[in-house]
């Protein structure tokens, strides 16, 4: 109430500063921006209260009687100026709903990058992507889709709403069938605007009716090398063309889901090998230790910590290989580093890439 005030004020007070000039020949002008600023910061009702004191300013500022001629040009000055009032508070109020709109969108998408910062298993990440795209589009049934080398299937790997008949049906899909399918296999957005009619998902209606699925569109995941991973798939219950907000959603979302896939899969292909590396050298009679530097604040190496010992190394040194692996050399082997020149070549080695030989009797038992 006090914005729309200090506004109409302003606006009035600028056309009466003119009236001098202008003898009342513009009496609305500076209350259009008044109300676009209004509507668009405060709502619609605040700006309806600007326009209505500025039609009483555009009548304060004629002959009220002439306004009352018919067809006289005071009177449709006024009516004029009535309906620019009505259109501008249209215009700044779709133009608020949009701006909120864009602004809860980027919450939206924060809170979700924030969340999976947070999330380390690759099945919650996906849950909550799904989730966030469903919730943002309206919508109650979604699904992430992974396709399986192993299998050739598309396999769900997160789900929104279905029941537990219906995922089965959708659980593993052949590529190019149905929207998630055809979505993997173009490298392309599939959008089913009518389900009931489109072709290309004929041999999933029955199901679709049933569980009350109309429009669908599935997004590809695709990874950096451009390979497809699978598809996010968005289910509504209504007859639906996706707006370009939409679509940009589904796309920032479908990136996520290709990241932590590609990341996931990473770190599982550097688990078994760390895990064949463990094998060949726990199987060794040759003794094997691992070590990985100790940096302080500068970055300079002051001393290292065990991070494997095989059997055989464990046996010479006297030790449990579960005792040593996580600690520092020099907690456990207190005379490791008198001998400097050993100490650098362990650093020349690390830091230049480079073999060093050292042969030297186990400190283990000093």
């Amino acid at each position: 109430m006090g914005f729309a005030l200090v506004l109409a004020l302003s606006a009035a007070a600028v056309h009466w500063l003119i009236y001098p000039i202008t003898q009342g020949r513009i009496t609305f002008l500076f209350f259009v921006p008044a109300i676009v600023l209004a509507t668009t910061l405060a709502g619609r009702w605040t700006g309806a209260l600007v326009a209505l004191a500025g039609i009483v300013n555009s009548v304060l500022m004629k002959t009220p009687a002439l306004i009352l001629v018919p067809l006289s040009a005071d009177q449709v000055s006024f009516i004029a100026t009535t309906l620019v009032s009505v259109l501008v508070i249209f215009v700044g109020d779709y133009y608020r709903a949009l701006s909120r709109r864009e602004l809860s969108d980027l919450h939206d998408l924060h809170e979700l990058s924030t969340a999976l910062a947070s999330i380390p298993r690759l099945a919650d990440q996906l849950q909550l992507i799904l989730a966030t795209i469903v919730r943002m589009h309206g919508a109650e049934k979604g699904l992430i889709s992974i396709f399986d080398p192993a299998r050739e299937r598309l396999i769900v790997a997160a789900s929104q709403g279905y029941d537990a008949p219906a995922l089965e049906a959708l659980r593993e899909l052949r590529p190019g069938e149905g929207a998630t399918g055809l979505a993997y296999l173009s490298h392309e957005r599939v959008v089913i605007e009518d389900a009931d009619r489109d072709p290309r998902v004929a041999n999933f209606r029955e199901l679709q009716r049933q569980q009350h699925v109309r429009s669908v569109h599935a997004t590809p995941l695709i990874g950096r090398e451009g390979a497809a991973l699978g598809s996010l798939t968005v289910h509504l219950p209504r007859v639906h063309k996706p707006t370009e907000r939409e679509l940009r959603i589904a796309d920032i979302c479908a990136r996520k889901a290709a990241v932590f896939i590609e990341r996931a899969r990473a770190e599982e292909l550097l688990s078994q090998r760390d895990r064949r590396f463990r094998t060949v050298l726990e199987s060794s009679g040759v003794p094997f230790v691992v070590l990985s530097p100790v940096r302080d604040p500068s970055g300079a190496v002051v001393n290292f910590r065990f991070g494997f010992l095989n059997t055989a190394a464990a046996n010479v040194m006297g030790v449990k290989a579960s005792e040593y692996v996580g600690r520092i050399v020099s907690e456990v082997l207190p005379r490791a580093w008198e001998d400097q020149e050993r100490f650098r070549l362990f650093v020349e080695a690390l830091e230049k890439g480079e073999v060093r030989e050292i042969e030297r009797p186990s400190a283990a038992h000093d």
